[in-house]
């Protein structure tokens, strides 16, 4: 009976830390997405060629209340940890083409938004969006440092999480949106539909 009791209180313990570690979400199965989202990101002025230290300006500007694409329900979804970007830069040589990692030909000035480390410095630059009055925000000016045809290309987040919820995880699809995005400056790409995440832009 003892041994019984002993395995019970155990139990109970566990439950507790349980519930304590997880915000008491019922969903204890934390590796699936709940939620799935958009965000947009605008070029400001984009302009299919610039000079060597022009500054080219991304932003994004998002109300924290998003809607569901799975639902169509809006969700506040303030407080997100780790949302962000992996965004990529490459640069597209010859007609066949070629393409080259180029994260090194440009800098960087981060007006909103935080730089992490990236795991692939030659080809990445990771960022986190900074949260502020019921807006996410992002905002990089990327700055060439020599001439070229390049592109951009932002990355999708992935089990983005929030302070109040480490276990509901969240989706976020970042595409251009009211931008040019200079699909014929890659090599058979004229026709290419507007949307996704990547930016064509040419270096003078």
């Amino acid at each position: 009976m003892d041994t019984n009791i002993k395995i019970f209180k155990g139990l109970i313990v566990i439950i507790a830390i349980c519930c304590f570690s997880f915000t008491c979400n019922k969903r204890f199965d934390c590796s699936k997405t709940i939620y799935s989202f958009e965000i947009a990101v605008k070029t400001i002025a984009a302009k299919d060629s610039v000079l060597i230290n022009d500054t080219i300006w991304l932003k994004i500007e998002e109300l924290t209340t998003l809607r569901d694409l799975r639902s169509s329900q809006l969700i506040n979804y303030g407080g997100a940890e780790n949302l962000g970007s992996a965004i990529a830069f490459q640069e597209i040589v010859g007609t066949m083409p070629d393409i080259v990692s180029a994260a090194n030909e440009f800098n960087f000035h981060v007006k909103k938004g935080r730089l992490i480390t990236s795991v692939d410095e030659l080809l990445f630059r990771e960022f986190l969006f900074s949260e502020n009055s019921g807006r996410y925000f992002f905002e990089l000016g990327v700055i060439p440092k020599r001439r070229g045809i390049f592109r951009l290309g932002f990355s999708n987040a992935q089990n983005v999480y929030t302070k109040s919820d480490k276990c509901t995880k969240s989706f976020f699809t970042i595409n251009f949106k009211d931008t040019d995005q200079h699909f014929y400056l890659f090599p058979g790409g004229a026709g290419t539909p507007p949307g996704g995440g990547t930016y064509y832009f040419k270096v003078k």
